[in-house]
C-alpha cells in the first residue's frame, strides 16, 4: 500500500512522458490516474485551483487518506 501512494505521488508530480510510463507501468493503478488526470483540471469538489501544483496537492490528499 505504501509504494502504491508512493507511485501515486510520483504521478501526480510528473510531466506528460513520465505520466505516461507510469500509465503504461502500472495497469492495476489506471483507475487512479485518471482520477489524478481529472482532478487537474477540477478539483473533485468543483472548486478549481489557480495553479496546476495546487491542482494536484489537492488530488493526491484524497489519494493518501
Amino acid at each position: 500500500m505504501k509504494k502504491e501512494a508512493e507511485i501515486l505521488k510520483k504521478y501526480a508530480q510528473a510531466d506528460f512522458a513520465k505520466r505516461m510510463y507510469l500509465f503504461l507501468q502500472y495497469p492495476d493503478l489506471r483507475a487512479a490516474f485518471q482520477q489524478i488526470e481529472h482532478c487537474k483540471f477540477r478539483c473533485p469538489n468543483g472548486f478549481s485551483f489557480s495553479t496546476e501544483r495546487q491542482n494536484k496537492e489537492r488530488c493526491f490528499q484524497n489519494f493518501s487518506a
